[in-house]
Parts: C-alpha cells; sequence; structure tokens
C-alpha cells in the first residue's frame, strides 16, 4: 500500500499523520501542492501508484482542484472532492433572519403586529 500525502505545508497535524503511517509500516510520499502538474491528455501518469492521498492543502481551491482530478481518474482521496465542494462551499446559504424563532403567542409574540402599530391611512400619502 502506497499514500499520498498532498500538502501545502509541514504543520503539526502532517508529522502526526506521518508518524502513524510510520507507526504503522505504511509507504507514503510527500506531495508539495504547490509543484503539482496534471496533465489532461496523458491521464494519471504517475499518480496510479497511489491506493489513496491524503489532501491537506491549506488552499481550499487547490483542494478541492486536486481531489477533483484525482478522483476523476479513479484515486480514492480524502476527502473526496464532492465532500470537499460541499462543506466549501459557502455562498448559497439563505440570509441569517434577526426574528426570534419562536414566533408563537405562548411566548408573548403577534403573529401580525397590532391595528396600533400600523399607519393609519390618512398618515400615507398619496403620489
Amino acid at each position: 500500500m502506497r499514500i499520498g500525502l498532498l500538502m501545502s505545508r509541514l504543520r503539526v497535524e502532517e508529522k502526526w499523520l506521518m508518524a502513524a503511517l510510520d507507526q504503522r509500516g505504511v509507504a507514503y510520499d510527500r506531495i508539495d501542492d504547490g509543484e503539482i502538474v496534471f496533465d489532461f491528455d496523458n491521464g494519471p501518469g504517475d499518480w496510479c501508484k497511489y491506493d489513496a492521498v491524503l489532501v491537506r492543502s491549506i488552499s481550499y481551491v487547490r483542494g478541492l482542484y486536486a481531489s477533483q482530478m484525482l478522483n476523476a481518474w479513479g484515486i480514492p482521496t480524502v476527502n473526496m472532492a464532492t465532500v470537499a465542494a460541499m462543506c466549501g462551499d459557502s455562498w448559497p446559504r439563505p440570509p441569517r433572519s434577526s426574528k426570534p424563532a419562536c414566533r408563537s403567542r405562548a411566548c408573548g409574540l403577534r403573529s401580525r403586529p397590532s391595528r396600533r402599530s400600523r399607519p393609519s391611512r390618512s398618515s400615507v400619502t398619496r403620489w
């Protein structure tokens, strides 16, 4: 079994991972994500020698694109590209509401404003 450790920088967590792999006798290669090149025309090439690749990139985009390419070639990654895309994409979130979650009368909130809080017809200016 051979594991690829795709990383940006050697941090404490990566040292722990490498120590655990050494302790279990698993062969691994450290791969710098700033130096990798994916050859679209010739396929996976040397990437086929890995049974799995641990993506530990600091950059979300580098890690996402690397895992997408590797997954497209059939090389398993941790985490898979679909997981990274779903967990890292914060754009389509609904806006956070400033209204309280409990809207029942038991909480003391009214379901709609009372007549006293509405503007009267005479105060509304018509154009």
